[in-house]
């Protein structure tokens, strides 16, 4: 979507990809509930955040479970710094 955006270049885009894959072995997986898409609501139904649902959702679960959120999204990774959440942008460094 990044690239068909023309917000990243087809080569940070496999960077970014190289990277996941690399890490992959040190990701966890977390159960989601519904207290997960609460969290999510009243994280989306703050303008000041300016988070999408979708985006919400997984600021949510980071948020719950006290993890680093990942993302190649300036504005979930802005979003997600104002709640307090500690954010891995893996967004060139001009583009931070």
């Amino acid at each position: 979507m990044k690239v068909r955006r023309s917000e990243i270049l087809d080569a940070e885009r496999i960077e970014a990809q190289q990277f996941v894959r690399a890490i992959q072995d040190s990701f966890v997986r977390n159960a989601i509930d519904d207290g997960h898409f609460l969290i999510a609501r009243h994280f989306a139904d703050q303008p000041s955040t300016g988070l999408r649902a979708g985006d919400a959702l997984h600021v949510a679960i980071a948020a719950a479970y006290e993890q680093t959120l990942v993302t190649l999204d300036r504005a979930m990774a802005e979003s997600a710094g104002l709640i307090g959440l500690d954010v891995l942008s893996l967004l060139p460094d001009d583009d931070q």
